[in-house]
């Protein structure tokens, strides 16, 4: 998979800006040491959505928070004798989140 690192707002509205000011492409990137290429993208990305936020991803959003998935390790830690089935109808009583044994198992083999 490839796992891009994404520039922060705040560097992208600075971009954005010096842009404004009159700044070309090859001077801004050579103040940010990043490619002249990420910052006409950046730049050309602002100009049509009027935004340098990113997009939402797409994907099923997750059922659980870290929070939960802390509270089922520590419930696996106590009692690791259960299965993840016992799990999974414990969490769905106690915190209302209906999840399956396999989810459960995912954020078990996580951690």
């Amino acid at each position: 998979m490839n796992e891009r690192k994404e520039y922060s707002e705040d560097m992208k509205e600075s971009m954005v800006m010096m842009r404004n000011d009159g700044k070309t492409y090859k001077e801004i990137s050579d103040v940010f040491r990043k490619p002249l290429r990420s910052v006409q993208s950046v730049i050309r990305r602002h100009a049509v959505r009027g935004s340098v936020k990113n997009n939402s991803r797409s994907g099923r959003p997750r059922i659980t928070t870290q929070r939960t998935d802390v509270l089922i390790c520590r419930k696996v830690k106590k009692d690791c004798k259960k299965s993840a089935l016992k799990y999974s109808a414990e969490i769905r009583e106690n915190m209302g989140i209906g999840i399956s044994p396999s989810t459960v198992g995912r954020r078990i083999n996580a951690w």
